[in-house]
């Protein structure tokens, strides 16, 4: 149900299997939780995950089927029950799972879940965050709120693959679009080895904010990605799939993964917008222009569309007869106190109605008219007090034919005080520089099993740069960074370390390189900065800024884009993974000059 509780009660116990549980804030409220206490689902507040799971081009090897019949509440508990099953005469690998009919944005998320370990393979459990498609809802309805397209990003908070306690911690960007330079980057993907509490429970969270994401494995942080081109409110998943992948071990069937309880937390972030898709670029060239990502259209949906306008888009209404339309987005669990909305408008002029309004607040609705003029203005409307945690913000036009109006970079936020620091979100761009980067002041230590991936994307082309700093435990033959494809073909490449202290800059595919090598470059424990660059047939290795090694005859560019990229070492491609701290971890799809890269003192 939904608990508008005080922050007093984020401090409780989780039973004598699992540990205490809070925020990493004391400024997180509770706005929502539900212990599956009852007898049933409580289909209020959750739909079921309904559908078939097929593999796809780039993970193939999946044939799931969800079932309603899959999802039961007792004993506390949500119970997902697997199975190797007939139905209609077909042996089926049966699961499923709940998915929220209402969205959350920018928060603290937290889930205490057992997943399904046993057998050999299969079963994927999991705690996950983004827009549901029509498929997986399979006919169920979700808040009437809800945008056509909100298939914004996805956070996963884990994944877990039995029988195996590696939490995968996964950012996708899913809105970027076809026009980025290169392609773009898929963030991060950490696969973190973890220990399960008493009875193979685990306490898993997520922190979700202007800034990227954070995550939890059982009260301590393990991971963090830092990203703030993401922002919008989406759907929260618990499901338990099975089928998934090649090893099915039937034997140990039926089976369930139990989830005991969800919670989400939420906080302030002054200045920060809460509306994603403020300035319309989300449509661009990857979604009908019809349908505006992340807005709900109302009335006469075919006189709104985006239009592209210079480098970007715009909102425009307008039609060729008489007609009313609103768009609109209804924020849901946010924080309440004072807002502010504002937004770039123009108009024709002469409508019966072209207004911005803000309502369903718990209080009065605010409005503010969209004056004629072809020029750019700025509307506001401030002080607007939200008390049940949600608002909708909407354009209404009831006009005549070829009247227009236009709208641009809406916002939504709480004002922060003068003692206040802001956290305004940047807004959208179709080109980021670096195309890639995690870790940019905290370094993490791998080496205990962890790695991570990102995009096939990332440090492609004729010219790209690598950079990172790190502090390797020992000298050894071991990988830091690579994307590297392992069949011939298009080159990638590859940062490794020698046992000697060398660092070699490797491009091509595991059986066929070119090497560039800097020697005597690390040593154990001492913090290093490593930049590799590849120039249209020059590479070059820079040990803190100064040029430590270079091949002029670099006979293939890194063009490859089917092998993804690791940090660390993946565990199946090197003997020996990445062992010490790694931090500050930049890929550019252009060549850094030697200018771009300052001479660093060692420590």
């Amino acid at each position: 149900m939904k608990t508008p509780f005080p922050a007093i009660i984020a401090m409780f116990c989780l039973g004598p299997l699992a540990a205490t549980a809070a925020p990493p804030s004391d400024a997180y409220h509770l706005l929502y939780q539900d212990n599956f206490d009852g007898k049933s689902v409580n289909e209020t507040d959750w739909v079921y995950r309904i559908e078939r799971r097929g593999g796809e081009a780039n993970f193939s090897g999946i044939n799931a089927l969800n079932r309603r019949e899959n999802v039961s509440v007792s004993g506390g508990m949500l119970r997902v029950r697997v199975e190797q099953e007939t139905i209609d005469g077909k042996k089926e690998n049966t699961g499923g799972g709940v998915i929220t009919r209402k969205r959350f944005g920018y928060g603290y998320y937290e889930c205490r879940y057992k997943p399904f370990m046993k057998g050999k393979g299969g079963v994927h459990s999991a705690f996950w965050q983004r827009g549901p498609t029509p498929v997986a809802l399979g006919g169920q309805s979700l808040d009437p709120s809800t945008p056509k397209e909100n298939v914004l990003f996805e956070i996963d908070s884990s994944e877990l693959d039995n029988p195996h306690w590696v939490s995968t911690n996964n950012l996708y960007d899913i809105i970027a679009t076809k026009a980025m330079k290169d392609g773009y980057p898929w963030p991060a993907r950490f696969h973190i080895p973890l220990k399960p509490l008493d009875g193979g429970w685990f306490l898993d969270a997520y922190e979700y904010t202007p800034q990227g994401v954070i995550f939890y494995d059982n009260g301590k942080e393990v991971a963090r990605i830092d990203y703030n081109r993401i922002r919008g409110q989406q759907n929260v998943w618990l499901t338990c799939l099975n089928g998934f992948g090649a090893k099915i071990d039937a034997s140990v069937f039926p089976g369930e993964a139990e989830f005991d309880y969800f919670r989400f937390y939420a906080r302030d972030f002054p200045g920060a917008n809460l509306l994603a898709n403020e300035g319309f670029e989300y449509n661009l060239d990857r979604i009908d222009l019809q349908d505006p990502v992340a807005w709900l259209e109302r009335g006469d949906s075919e006189a709104s569309r985006v239009l592209a306008a210079g480098n970007g888009c715009v909102l425009r209404h307008e039609s060729a007869k008489p007609y009313q339309v609103t768009t609109s987005q209804t924020l849901q669990y946010i924080p309440n106190g004072i807002h502010h909305a504002s937004a770039k408008v123009r108009s024709s002029g002469g409508q019966r109605v072209a207004r911005m309004i803000v309502s369903e607040t718990g209080g009065e609705s605010l409005l503010a008219e969209i004056p004629a003029g072809t020029a750019w203005q700025t509307i506001t409307l401030q002080g607007i007090e939200v008390k049940n945690h949600e608002a909708k913000v909407a354009f209404t036009s009831d006009a005549d034919a070829s009247q227009w109006l236009e709208v641009d970079d809406v916002c939504f936020f709480k004002p922060a005080a003068p003692d206040q620091q802001t956290l305004e979100s940047p807004p959208f761009r179709a080109v980021l520089d670096p195309i890639w980067q995690i870790l940019p002041e905290k370094p993490m230590t791998f080496g205990d099993g962890r790695f991570c991936f990102f995009g096939r994307e990332v440090g492609s082309g004729e010219a790209i740069t690598v950079k990172f700093t790190m502090r390797p435990e020992k000298r050894s033959n071991q990988v830091a960074l690579e994307r590297f494809p392992a069949k011939p073909g298009p080159a990638g490449w590859s940062v490794r370390l020698t046992s000697k202290g060398d660092v070699a800059f490797r491009i091509g595919t595991k059986d066929a390189f070119q090497e560039v090598l800097a020697r005597n470059a690390y040593q154990a424990g001492r913090e290093t900065q490593v930049v590799c660059t590849v120039d249209h047939g020059k590479a070059t290795v820079f040990i803190d800024g100064r040029a430590a090694a270079t091949l002029d005859d670099l006979r293939e560019a890194p063009l490859d884009l089917t092998a993804a990229g690791s940090v660390g070492g993946h565990r199946t491609s090197v003997k020996e993974p990445y062992r010490g701290e790694l931090r500050d971890i930049r890929v550019f799809n252009h060549a850094l000059q030697p200018s771009q890269i300052p001479e660093r003192q060692t420590p």
